[in-house]
């Protein structure tokens, strides 16, 4: 007789934490029994202090740690027929390693201890947590849970989906499954084997984000220098980040996407009073840069990763003065010179090596940043914790009489924008609070969708060429292009540019073998996905870059280029695969 089959209905349900209950605690307190009529009483226990913004009259209220910042059922694997609780459980593992390493943090840290010192597997284990934090919250659980592939509607939808059909994922939400499972049983092993394997084992988009995360970024530690502020602690603050952002916005559909980012700064508060911060390696880094070749590829990248935006010379961070630096290590020292290796060490990762992170003391001006850059990117959800009511008030103060030019608090100018009713409602608190400060915000300017620009720019192209196309129009047009086409492919190349300097970047330190594999797999993508004439126009860009640096192929498009193997194979009809793989072995 056969086994009888389980049912979802059998299995019980679980309340799943986005945000694990050893942090919540931290900005817990516990409350006593109160009545709340006819005879019924709130139950004690831990509790946090909380704005709820879930109606039209938000409140000061207190919620239960056990039902706070969490979903039901959130990561239950409802396609599996037995254990489908699996990946709550492998969370909790991970949970339970991370909170051993915090906690150690945490207590050096009231002890008044000035730093604290952690080991390699235990600095790598944190900062998996800390890419779990940002890929485990509410917003990515909005993105990939939906009606199969036709609810998934991100940007990066047609690879997305190209990738589910390759590996035969019949929901959006299974990829995120099994991409969080992936991560939860990487082995970081110290040769750098588990880049390749991530790769191969993920989707690749997603891959390249914890790469970059864990290998682009440094971790430090911050508390503010006055006591009576403190960090808040938002549904999404492990999901935000703080650098420039350059959005495009439909008028006639309301809908807007990103175009280009820079993240300078991550976050994730441990307490009221300690935050980890990660910060990317392309801000200045006074140490390092006493080394003149590090400064100017430091500066290269910098000017690579601004260049995308609308506006690159006004794309900074608002936290570059952040006092914080690399944590000090066992296996260099710090000279007038830079960076230098101690007796005995060759640069290679070893297991015996420890990290010093200090307490870094942040003034009430930079908490406040952080808290803004919470608060701002807060509008669609329902919860902000914290444990002073005034620190709190101060807070929105602060954010809410910020001036427009700070360039937060952008609504639309319909009665009904999400953001504008977030902010009000950010105000009646303050007023419950027993402040009369007025909000002020900025409506959010008419922006032009893609197709209008680039439909702008090729017309202006179109009245500015010459009457008998130059070399270069020649070969692009033989390769498909036209005056009208040429801007989006000039954008797009850019992008596929950025793509490749950021996987340089974060291989740094691997065997040159491995970093030269991740490259041609690379290459290969974009050869069989990529229209001719923009890959023509990459290979173009990446023997120029080769030769003088990064160039600029709007203002570059004829005098500069010269011809290139590139050229002679377009000249010959024949701009193929494997005569790329020749001409181009990058």
């Amino acid at each position: 007789m056969a086994a009888p089959q389980s049912s979802s209905s059998s299995v019980k349900s679980q309340y799943h934490h986005f945000i694990p209950q050893f942090i919540l605690r931290n900005y817990a307190h516990v409350r006593s029994p109160k009545r709340r009529g006819r005879g019924k009483w709130h139950s004690s226990g831990e509790a946090l202090h909380v704005i709820d913004l879930s109606s039209d009259n938000p409140e000061l209220v207190e919620s239960p740690v056990r039902r706070t910042f969490g979903l039901t059922d959130m990561y239950r694997d409802f396609a599996r027929v037995s254990d489908q609780q699996y990946l709550e459980k492998e969370l909790s593992k991970l949970e339970g390693n991370a909170a051993r390493i915090i906690v150690g943090i945490r207590k050096a840290f009231e002890s008044g201890h000035q730093d604290v010192w952690i080991k390699r597997h235990e600095r790598d284990s944190l900062r998996k947590f800390l890419f779990i934090m940002k890929y485990r919250g509410k917003g990515f659980h909005k993105r990939f849970v939906g009606d199969g592939m036709k609810g998934y509607v991100e940007d990066d939808k047609e690879l997305f989906l190209k990738y589910m059909r390759e590996k035969g994922f019949k929901k959006p939400v299974d990829v995120w499954y099994h991409s969080i499972k992936t991560i939860l049983e990487l082995k970081m092993d110290l040769q750098g084997n588990w880049v390749k394997k991530l790769l191969d084992g993920i989707y690749r988009d997603d891959a390249m984000w914890f790469i970059m995360h864990t290998e682009f970024m440094y971790l430090s530690l911050c508390t503010p220098s006055e006591a009576d502020t403190e960090f808040l602690l938002t549904e999404n603050c492990y999901n935000v980040f703080e650098g420039p952002q350059t959005i495009l916005r439909d008028p006639k559909t309301g809908q807007s996407r990103f175009v280009s980012w820079t993240n300078f700064h991550e976050f994730s508060p441990i307490s009221p009073k300690l935050l980890m911060v990660l910060r990317s390696f392309i801000l200045p880094n006074p140490e390092e840069d006493k080394n003149e070749g590090i400064r100017k590829w430091r500066e290269n990248i910098y000017k690579m990763a601004l260049g995308p935006h609308a506006n690159p010379r006004a794309a900074n961070s608002i936290l570059a003065d952040l006092p914080i630096h690399k944590p000090r290590n066992s296996y260099s020292s710090v000279s007038s010179q830079g960076i230098e290796l101690l007796e005995g060490e060759d640069g290679s990762r070893r297991s015996n090596h420890r990290f010093c992170f200090p307490f870094f003391k942040i003034s009430t001006e930079q908490t406040n940043k952080i808290n803004t850059i919470f608060l701002d990117n807060a509008y669609r959800y329902q919860t902000v914790a914290f444990t002073s009511r005034p620190a709190l008030k101060a807070t929105l103060e602060y954010y809410l009489t910020l001036p427009p030019s700070q360039g937060f608090k952008k609504v639309g100018g319909e009665t009904n924008d999400v953001q504008l009713s977030y902010l009000l409602k950010l105000e009646k608190i303050l007023r419950k609070l027993g402040s009369n400060k007025k909000l002020v915000y900025q409506l959010r300017s008419a922006e032009l969708t893609d197709d209008v620009i680039f439909e702008f720019m090729g017309d202006m192209l179109t009245k500015n060429l010459p009457e008998q196309p130059t070399e270069f129009m020649q070969l692009y047009m033989k390769l498909g292009g036209n005056a009208e086409t040429l801007a989006k492919d000039l954008d797009q190349t850019r992008r596929m540019i950025n793509l490749r300097i950021q996987i340089d970047v974060c291989t740094q330190g691997l065997r040159e073998i491995k970093r030269q594999d991740i490259r041609e797999k690379l290459r290969d993508h974009f050869c069989q996905l990529v229209p001719p004439r923009r890959l023509w126009l990459y290979l173009k860009q990446i023997r120029l870059m080769s030769l003088k640096g990064p160039a600029s192929l709007q203002t570059e498009l004829d005098q500069e280029y010269g011809d290139g193997p590139e050229d002679i194979i377009v000249k010959g009809r024949l701009l193929s695969f494997p005569l790329i793989k020749v001409a181009y072995p990058f």
